[in-house]
């Protein structure tokens, strides 16, 4: 009876709501203690830093109230070095304050890497995929005397030869040495006027050289029975070629005997060859 009584009473229903109200309190409270330390509804904008100087980051995020930290280095030449080249959060990203914004960031200096085997035994297109694939830049080739066109002959970086298995900074411009398709053997220019176009190009390979233009006139329906009545460069005497050179050739449908023999007759041919022989040696013109 004394329980219910208790129950009932002004004295208990005050201290129950005294109780709940302290309760309902002490967690509001820490809410708002929660919500105080935690920055609860407090955030800051990422910043737009990549392509920015490193330094000058640094000093946008410290203003921001953002932690950063280098996670990464790389290195592209396009780049200035010691620039921001990646960033994470996003530009644009809301975050709270103190967050660490991770950063990727351009080396100053480019690593090396190896120069591939190319001397001796390599054309131009594949040196090109070897040096490029690698990182390396190909600046204007050579060319010098060599029966092979486009070999490798050396390859130079700032004017020295460079060997495989040499390191250099990505990015460097290589300079490849290469054959020109011609020896440094010298011959006299063959007397190709009055022969087929056929009858020339065998001459012209008989004697390691190559055909430049070929210019036929209106006449010409058939090219290999045309006969070649002009030639550059000309049989003068003491004229040579390197093998490989090429002569450009003038063809027309038919040539006359007393054509052909006009033609030689500015040339004095070396008696003791015959006369007959296309590929004789030639004198000095009348």
């Amino acid at each position: 009876m004394r329980l219910i009584e208790f129950l009932k009473s002004r004295v208990f229903w005050v201290n129950v709501l005294l109780a709940f109200f302290t309760f309902v309190l002490v967690i509001w409270l820490a809410l708002q203690t929660l919500k105080w330390y935690t920055h609860h509804g407090e955030s800051v904008i990422v910043p737009e830093i990549k392509g920015m100087n490193f330094d000058k980051a640094v000093v946008k995020l410290d203003d921001l109230d953002l932690e950063y930290m280098v996670i990464d280095t790389s290195f592209d030449p396009n780049k200035s070095p010691n620039s921001i080249l990646d960033q994470n959060p996003l530009p644009g990203s809301r975050v709270k304050e103190n967050r660490v914004i991770y950063l990727t960031v351009n080396s100053k200096t480019p690593p090396n890497r190896e120069v591939p085997d190319l001397i001796g035994k390599s054309s131009l297109k594949f040196a090109t995929i070897q040096l490029e694939s690698r990182g390396f830049k190909l600046g204007e080739p050579i060319y010098k005397p060599n029966p092979d066109l486009n070999s490798v002959l050396d390859v130079l970086y700032k004017g020295r030869s460079v060997k495989k298995g040499e390191m250099l900074p990505l990015g460097s411009e290589i300079v490849l040495v290469l054959g020109n398709g011609m020896g440094n053997t010298k011959i006299d220019i063959p007397f190709l006027i009055g022969l087929t176009y056929s009858e020339a190009l065998a001459v012209l390979q008989e004697n390691g050289l190559t055909i430049g233009a070929l210019v036929p006139d209106a006449s010409v329906s058939d090219t290999t029975s045309a006969m070649v009545y002009k030639q550059i460069p000309e049989p003068n005497f003491g004229d040579q070629l390197r093998i490989g050179e090429p002569i450009d050739i003038f063809i027309k449908s038919t040539m006359t005997q007393e054509e052909i023999d006009a033609i030689k007759s500015t040339f004095k041919v070396d008696e003791s060859l015959d006369t007959g022989d296309v590929t004789n040696a030639l004198s000095l013109p009348k």
